[in-house]
């Protein structure tokens, strides 16, 4: 992984989750391109704290 690739992950963990193949069926796809609206809705409210975590703060939501 390049370091500017390591850095967009870091910095957003919504991309991150959706570059991660997946297996299905057909073979392995990237997490985007199957990802329900329930799951896009919980990494969507988990990033944050990820985020603050990474940061050295206290993430705004302490359990998941």
């Amino acid at each position: 992984m390049k370091s500017s690739e390591f850095r967009r992950n870091a910095a957003d963990p919504m991309h991150f989750f959706g570059q991660v193949n997946v297996a299905t069926p057909d073979g392995p796809v990237q997490f985007s391109a199957v990802m329900q609206p329930f799951q896009r809705e919980r990494y969507t409210a988990l990033a944050p704290s990820l985020q603050a975590v990474a940061a050295g703060k206290r993430p705004p939501v302490g359990r998941y």
